[in-house]
């Protein structure tokens, strides 16, 4: 497999998307909000985060979300 920092920084799941890229997508989600353009809910993930955490996470927010319920927001990964 590819190291984890050559992958494709982002990824999207419908009523979320994931991002290691802090920088340039947390930036981009921000401007969308203040535009008023619609954003599914965007996860920071560190790369530094075991990748267990972030799947057992991302279980969390699959069964216990609804689909729009982080629309126009930027949160982070770990969720506790």
């Amino acid at each position: 497999p590819l190291p984890l920092s050559s992958r494709r920084p982002s990824v999207s799941f419908g009523g979320f998307g994931l991002t290691h890229d802090a920088s340039t997508m947390t930036r981009h989600a921000y401007d969308r909000v203040r535009a008023g353009s619609a954003l599914p809910g965007v996860f920071e993930v560190p790369e530094r985060l075991a990748t267990g955490r972030v799947i057992e996470d991302l279980i969390l927010l699959a069964e216990y979300s609804f689909d729009d319920e982080w629309e126009g927001q930027v949160l982070y990964l770990p969720l506790r």
